[in-house]
């Protein structure tokens, strides 16, 4: 089993920070964890400004940021579906290259907080539980083949 002394679930802006701030605070040996086929998350979409103090829109600062991960050494897995995070710290996780393999960090960081997340977010009373996940989540799930443990899914559409 593949050991790490940093994990960094998500490949969005906030997963991408924290891997070139571990890696210049000096942690080198770092794996990066991103569900889909690109880093980025919702910067991917954004060619909206997103900051008030100056005009940047998210694809601009997609592109500073991976430009300055590109200067690190770290481990990236891309198309990679974290399915549980289990005692000692190990990651379960399942990508079509590999299959399902577990990956031991020191430590862990949780950076996909908009998982669930969409453009057309389910609306739903309170907090959205987890396990809860958008069609087109449990879309890219389905589509993963026979390397996903159960598939028993409910998708709500509320037209």
């Amino acid at each position: 089993m593949r050991e790490y002394d940093l994990i960094i679930i998500g490949g969005g802006a906030s997963g991408i920070i924290c891997a070139i701030e571990a890696y210049k605070k000096g942690i080198k040996n770092i794996l990066l964890i991103e569900k889909d086929n690109v880093l980025g998350g919702s910067l991917n979409l954004s060619y909206y400004n997103i900051s008030k103090q100056r005009y940047i829109t998210g694809k601009t600062y997609e592109k500073f940021l991976l430009k300055e991960l590109e200067k690190c050494e770290i481990d990236i897995k891309l198309d990679t579906m974290v399915i549980k995070i289990e005692d000692e710290n190990k990651v379960l996780c399942t990508n079509p290259a590999n299959g399902i393999e577990k990956i031991k960090g020191k430590n862990i960081i949780l950076a996909n907080g908009a998982k669930e997340g969409s453009r057309k977010a389910l609306d739903m009373v309170g907090d959205r539980c987890s396990g809860i996940l958008t069609v087109g989540m449990a879309n890219k799930i389905l589509n993963m083949g026979n390397i996903v443990p159960g598939k028993n899914i409910l998708i709500y559409d509320k037209r």
